[in-house]
């Protein structure tokens, strides 16, 4: 396991599931970079609003460490401890609320590329993103996201995610049209 800085790191080792996944010596952890609060406004929703012990308490991501530094990193995992303030109903998550973080955790696995220099991108958007709900997001609890590629063409990235439980039930589904993006390779 490679370990970038990640502040959350301790709270999610302490977690027996978790800490296999992060033991996983394939995985690297990476920064969430949307969880860095900024000089500007950019990602404060992440950063500021949704960075609390009550709505996201701790949030790390990583990914399987490619063979080279120039290939794509076609998967990224992020490990969420929710809180009671992202509720719809009790001890449920909002619908809204799982739409953002699949948006997210889909937003980054294209920045993580980009920091890599495998893509470049001047902007990023999502053009379309279809969220299904499976069962109910508990909480509090903690649950893993993960998202990967289904299809990159030119400035097109179609990218598919999921949301589980500690013993892998899928909860939410979802698919994202991201724009913006051009692999390199």
């Amino acid at each position: 396991m490679a370990v970038n800085k990640e502040p959350d790191l301790e709270h999610f080792l302490s977690i027996p599931w978790c800490a296999k996944l992060l033991n996983d010596p394939v995985f690297t952890i990476t920064p969430t970079i949307s969880r860095i609060r900024k000089g500007t406004t950019e990602d404060a929703f992440i950063a500021e609003t949704l960075q609390t012990p009550d709505t996201i308490k701790a949030w790390t991501s990583f990914y399987k460490t490619p063979r080279s530094s120039n290939t794509l990193i076609e998967e990224l995992h992020a490990l969420l401890t929710l809180g009671y303030r992202i509720n719809g109903h009790p001890n449920i998550a909002h619908g809204g609320f799982l739409s953002v973080i699949m948006d997210e955790v889909m937003g980054s696995l294209l920045y993580i590329n980009v920091m890599q220099r495998v893509m470049s991108a001047q902007k990023t958007f999502t053009a379309y993103l279809n969220v299904t709900y499976k069962k109910p997001v508990p909480t509090p609890g903690t649950v893993l996201v993960s998202v990967w590629f289904r299809e990159v063409t030119g400035r097109k990235c179609l990218i598919e995610g999921a949301v589980k439980d500690a013993d892998g039930n899928v909860l939410t589904r979802a698919e994202g049209l991201f724009v913006g993006t051009q692999v390199k390779l």
